[in-house]
């Protein structure tokens, strides 16, 4: 059976080229997007993915649904950039994604990939974006805590700033990470006999 992956702002620029990539590595590929989300950029693909919109179903009813979900990508967020309040960033850059953690968790679910932003540097937010820096930070800090229950990454590389991203950087660091894991998986296995 292959092994899922869970992939939110798959829509995104950061999110279509990873949904594409894990799709042509041989991972079923699920997606949380928004009811009204556009699909532009993933729509050759959409009858590869399976779809959840998360303004119509719940987040545990997702995990419910789902086999074998090995991996959650985490890239959705919310900039502010279009009037969005302070509590919308927050939902889309802290809530939501600590939501998706502790499901994730709780279903044991090896690995979970946070995206973070090329802005965070240090405990200063970003001046031009200072909710949108702060709730990630925020998200930072939870992830810390729910490190010792999951294996949690995450990217501060040049490939979380859209314009600097490509689709084989991207390759190159997401899935070197979930190949590493996957060959320790194997080897503890082999040592313990379970394989």
């Amino acid at each position: 059976m292959k092994k899922t992956v869970l992939v939110t702002g798959a829509t995104g620029f950061l999110g279509s080229h990873l949904v594409k990539a894990l799709l042509a590595d041989g991972y079923r590929v699920a997606i949380l997007k928004r009811s009204f989300s556009k699909t532009w950029r993933i729509d050759d693909v959409m009858d590869q993915v399976i779809s959840f919109d998360l303004d119509i179903c719940n987040l545990h009813q997702v995990f419910d649904g789902l086999d074998n979900v090995f991996a959650v990508i985490h890239t959705a967020t919310c900039y502010g950039k279009n009037n969005e309040g302070l509590l919308e960033v927050l939902k889309a850059n802290t809530f939501l994604p600590l939501q998706i953690l502790d499901l994730a968790t709780n279903f044991n679910v090896d690995i979970f990939i946070n995206t973070d932003t090329y802005f965070k540097k240090g405990d200063i937010p970003y001046q031009g974006l200072p909710d949108y820096s702060i709730s990630k930070k925020h998200f930072d800090d939870w992830g810390k805590y729910y490190a010792q229950y999951c294996k949690i990454f995450e990217d501060r590389s040049p490939s979380s700033n859209p314009k600097l991203a490509t689709k084989r950087h991207l390759r190159r660091i997401k899935f070197s990470k979930i190949k590493n894991l996957e060959g320790n998986e194997k080897l503890q296995q082999k040592k313990s006999g379970s394989a």
